[in-house]
């Protein structure tokens, strides 16, 4: 009798297994379609993600290329500027011999000192001066004004200025 027992059994816990999954297909259903939209969403963040990274490259790009242009233009500003600065010195140095000159009545000056002198001179006179000559001036007066150049340090040409209107008065 144990056989006429068992089929029943079998019987009423497959039917219930069979009943159980297709209660629980709609909810099988659902889910299977939030892993569809998951991995919908996952490619979709995954274009999203190269498309960023393809912008931070070009923004990338575009950064050193300004830091390029702006290292060139901080250099050509720092030339113009050391320009400026060592034709204030040149200035300076031109008025300092002049007044010496004239302060103790001696011509006397060494031989860096008269190049640059007559060179100078010539620029002040508004005359053509040679490309040498402008590297003449250059050298001598890095060689005198080398640290302040170098730092950017404006040249203070008021006591000259003073010493220039004592001379006129």
């Amino acid at each position: 009798m144990p056989v006429p027992i068992i089929i029943p059994v079998l019987a009423a816990l497959l039917g219930g297994a069979t009943v159980g999954a297709l209660s629980r297909q709609p909810e099988i259903n659902s889910l299977q379609a939030q892993v569809r939209k998951l991995q919908s969403e996952v490619e979709r963040l995954q274009n999203v993600i190269r498309m960023q990274d393809r912008q931070i490259k070009q923004l990338l790009v575009q950064y050193k290329g300004l830091k390029a242009y702006q290292f060139n233009a901080r250099n050509k500003a720092r030339n113009y500027t050391r320009g400026a600065l060592i034709f204030q010195y040149a200035y300076k140095e031109y008025l300092e011999l002049l007044m010496h000159s004239v302060d103790t009545g001696m011509v006397k000056l060494s031989q860096e000192e008269t190049i640059f002198f007559n060179i100078f001179d010539k620029v002040i006179e508004g005359q053509n001066v040679s490309d040498s000559e402008k590297e003449a001036i250059k050298e001598y007066i890095l060689y005198r004004y080398k640290t302040q150049i170098d730092n950017l340090q404006e040249c203070d040409c008021n006591s000259m200025v003073e010493r220039l209107r004592d001379y006129r008065d």
